[in-house]
């Protein structure tokens, strides 16, 4: 989980093209990667914690029945 929030943090932050890419990748699509991880990495924790909590009520409520 620490990871994922670093990396996101990460994503939100940079924002101009790293000098090991430039000549590789335009800003155009640095920016639309970017904004895609990003909204992948939203998507991947409120799913993830989903997955959590759905997982934990299913033990919770097999375990006092």
């Amino acid at each position: 989980m620490f990871i994922v929030c670093v990396q996101h943090k990460l994503y939100k932050t940079m924002r101009k093209v790293p000098l090991s890419l430039e000549g590789v990748l335009d800003e155009e699509t640095f920016e639309k990667a970017r904004l895609y991880q990003l909204d992948r990495s939203q998507f991947g924790f409120w799913s993830g914690l989903y997955s959590q909590l759905e997982l934990t009520v299913s033990y919770w409520l097999h375990i006092t029945e």
